[in-house]
């Protein structure tokens, strides 16, 4: 089973840490979206099966709500939401 998990939220640092479990290896394509729709940063991994981890810079977002949406190349979509401090 595939999972998405983000630490720390709320975001205070300069980053935030993505934690992504796979079944299997997959291009990932990673959006960061505010309240609005707007995709604020958009990034692609190619990630091995098992865990990944990546720390991505959000010192530049300002404070507010955000949504990491992840896209795997099965298509198969997560949304996670954080809070940027």
């Amino acid at each position: 089973k595939n999972s998405v998990s983000i630490y720390p939220n709320p975001v205070t640092g300069a980053n935030v840490n993505l934690y992504i479990t796979l079944s299997e290896k997959s291009l990932m394509n990673i959006s960061i979206v505010n309240t609005v729709g707007a995709v604020v940063k958009q990034l692609q991994y190619e990630m091995i099966a098992g865990e990944n981890r990546i720390s991505i810079h959000t010192d530049k977002l300002p404070q507010g709500i955000y949504f990491l949406k992840t896209i795997n190349a099965n298509g198969s979509i997560s949304i996670t939401k954080f809070i940027k401090k």
